[in-house]
Formats: C-alpha cells, structure tokens, sequence
C-alpha cells in the first residue's frame, strides 16, 4: 500500500522492489505525479507487480480480514497533494486500525461528517497519526470522533519540522490514547493475537 505519491512515502519501495517479490501494488495516483514515482512504477511494471488504483468504497479481503478504502472518491479535486491520501481501515476481529497518511484536517473532517463512515471508525483500536505528527493533520474533532486506544506516529528522529507537533502529542494526552512513536521506539510492530484489549 503507498499512501499517495509523496517522495517520503514512496521512495523505499525501491529498495523493497529490488528485494522482495511484490504481488500487487496499491496506490492512489491523483494529480500530482513525479517523474521520480513514474520511474518507480514502470519499474514495478517491469518486475511483473499488479498496479491497483484504490478509492472509498474499494475493499480487499484477506481471509476474514479486510481492508477498506475511506478516502479518496474518484472524482475528488483538490490543490493540496495531501488531500489525496488513502484513508484504510483495517479491521480483524475486534482489532481495528485506521491508516491516514498525510490527510489533512479538512478531509478527516469530511469523513467525520459522513454518517457510515464516522460509526465505522469509532472506538477504534489503533490511529496511525496522519502527516508525522504535524499540526496540519489531527484535530481534536476527529479525534474526539475516533477514540482511538493507541496512536502510531511515524516520524524521522530529529527532523527539521519539528514533528511530532506539541499540540497534537497535548490532545492525545488529554484523551489518554497511548502513544508510539518510530523516532524513540524504532519499529513497531503489533502482534495481534497477543493483543490485550
């Protein structure tokens, strides 16, 4: 699965191309396609991968697991390259996991106001935190809507922009949500069996 087509999203799956042996390549192009990620298609192409476009309403089964596509609709217009990222809820058993990418605040908002949507995300188990962390992502609205038990932030250690924002590490305080974070505990990995819920 890649998010949407930002350099920091997709630049590893080089080196996972070269690698591993890819069945099926998930992505959600929109407008803003570099030559760099055209370069990583093709060689996904070549490598005989499946390429899928996915937007809401698209699902995936695996066994009695599935995957579910949010965001973005198929004829969404927007200027901001962020606004396109797939939004994927995961859900096996009462474990339910909700991938936001870098979506901004207007699009969870916009998931927030549509009524299936917003019962479908509630009182999920794990939030992977959209946008690194940034003030440009989470909200107290929807996070208030989510309640999530743990949240995910995948963010580089030191970074320049100064992520995870203080305010978005305040509002999930506030609310008691669990918090990992890839820049002081490495990978994180969730065994789901073992889970305590």
């Amino acid at each position: 699965f890649l998010s949407h087509p930002n350099k920091d999203h997709y630049q590893g799956f080089f080196f996972i191309n070269e690698r591993y042996k890819i069945n099926k390549f998930i992505i959600n192009d929109g407008p803003f396609v570099s030559q760099t990620y055209k370069k990583l298609v093709n060689n996904l192409k070549k490598n005989k991968v499946s390429i899928l476009n996915k937007f809401q309403g698209d699902q995936i089964n695996i066994l009695n697991d599935r995957f579910l596509f949010i965001w973005p609709t198929r004829n969404y217009f927007s200027t901001n390259d962020n606004d396109y990222s797939h939004l994927i809820f995961f859900q096996e058993n009462s474990f339910k996991v909700l991938f936001t990418g870098d979506a901004s605040p207007k699009i969870l908002n916009l998931i927030g106001e549509n009524y299936y949507y917003k019962n479908l995300i509630a009182n999920i188990t794990l939030l992977k935190i959209p946008h690194h962390g940034s003030k440009k992502g989470l909200n107290k609205k929807f996070l208030s809507i989510i309640n999530p038990k743990i949240a995910v932030i995948s963010v580089g250690k030191n970074n320049s922009y100064g992520h995870p924002d203080k305010e978005v590490l305040k509002i999930l305080k506030a609310k008691k949500v669990k918090i990992k974070r890839t820049d002081i505990d490495g990978d994180i990995v969730f065994k789901i069996k073992n889970f305590n819920f």
